[in-house]
């Protein structure tokens, strides 16, 4: 555990001093990127991560405690949605705010920034 400081000044505490990729991220079981699949639910490959951000939103299901974080990206005009399955509401909240402050990046290019303040 340590302190850090941003850029604005405010100070966090947070259990990594060093930055973490996305990609490492343990609060994600290091599963970035998670599938993909069309409006039809039919998966689709996306593997090569070279899809773009278009939106990042929850979804609580009726009844459920946690809630699925849906991810819509763009690849070649063609929409397909991503899906973490079973988060805790704060941290879906937290992570869909970061998430869309890179609309128009890469799903590799995501999985590349540093997310230590989500720890």
């Amino acid at each position: 555990m340590g302190l850090r400081r941003h850029s604005g000044g405010d100070w966090t505490i947070c259990r990594w001093l060093e930055p973490m990729r996305l990609l490492d991220y343990p609060g994600l079981f290091r599963q970035w990127p998670p599938p993909a699949h069309d409006p039809a639910g039919v998966t689709v490959d996306l593997e090569h991560c070279l899809d773009t951000l278009v939106l990042a939103f929850t979804k609580t299901a009726v009844g459920h405690r946690n809630v699925r974080i849906r991810i819509l990206t763009k690849f070649q005009e063609v929409l397909s949605m991503r899906e973490i399955l079973d988060a805790e509401e704060i941290f879906a909240k937290v992570f869909c705010d970061f998430l869309n402050k890179h609309w128009d990046k890469t799903i590799r290019e995501i999985g590349e920034m540093d997310v230590s303040f989500l720890g």
